[in-house]
């Protein structure tokens, strides 16, 4: 089974995938995502099964 990843998220909620990123890392509110908008990226991740990678994002933020 092929691995989920943020771009397939984003594309299955009609979003970025910064968007899919605001809202996986919970901070949607600050930059003023619709509750809508947030509720289909939910949605789209429940349907597909999306976990992040934290290992890739540890990575990501110890570079910064």
């Amino acid at each position: 089974m092929k691995q989920i990843n943020s771009y397939e998220v984003a594309r299955r909620a009609n979003v970025s995938r910064t968007v899919v990123s605001k809202v996986v890392n919970g901070s949607a509110d600050k930059y003023r995502i619709s509750r809508e908008t947030q509720e289909r990226v939910r949605a789209a991740i429940r349907d597909t099964g999306y976990t992040p990678d934290m290992i890739i994002r540890d990575m990501f933020l110890k570079r910064r």
